[in-house]
């Protein structure tokens, strides 16, 4: 029990850390992800228009991976 409530209480120290405004991605998203850890669209009842789209699958048809062309 003792060993938890340390781990716990150096769990709590964490601070988190100023990103710079570059580094930082912001998806407009126009309802609740009722799953956000569920990205499989293909599971049913799951919307397409979590910012997945486009983050990770446009760049699949618009980047040529074997030329690097856009």
């Amino acid at each position: 029990m003792l060993a938890s409530s340390l781990v716990l209480a150096a769990a709590g120290s964490v601070v988190a850390q100023d990103v710079a405004r570059e580094d930082t991605v912001i998806f407009d998203l126009d309802r609740t992800i009722k799953d956000p850890g569920n990205f499989n669209w293909f599971t049913p009842g799951t919307k397409r228009m979590h910012g997945a789209h486009q983050a990770m699958w446009e760049p699949l048809f618009i980047l040529n991976y074997g030329t690097g062309d856009l």
